[in-house]
């Protein structure tokens, strides 16, 4: 006759520090793995507070509303990037070419 097993199946008991512990670490690395996702949030909303404070500061001075001021303001930024991209592009290039003769000779 074969044995069958008759006693009931509890699940592992973990005492409540070692459970603690568990999800402190784990929580721990959450964190650590997700500080490039909360800094980033963090530098957006310090972004979105810039626009908005820019664009009021704006709108006090003329007649327009903040979202129009937004708008000016970001579209002059993104001009004056440009032209300093435009301007400091033929020194930068200079500069790659030099190093791209230099590189092969300094091996």
């Amino acid at each position: 006759m074969p044995h069958t097993d008759t006693s009931p199946t509890y699940p592992i008991k973990f005492p409540p520090r070692l459970l603690l512990t568990i999800i402190a670490v784990a929580a721990a690395l959450l964190i650590w793995h997700a500080l490039h996702i909360f800094l980033l949030i963090f530098a957006g909303m310090l972004f979105g507070i810039f626009l908005w404070r820019t664009g009021h500061y704006i709108s006090s001075r003329t007649r327009l509303s903040t979202g129009w001021s937004i708008s000016i303001f970001l579209i002059l930024m993104l001009a004056l990037t440009a032209l300093i991209i435009w301007l400091m592009a033929p020194s930068i290039m200079d500069q790659v070419n030099r190093l791209n003769q230099e590189w092969p000779d300094s091996m």
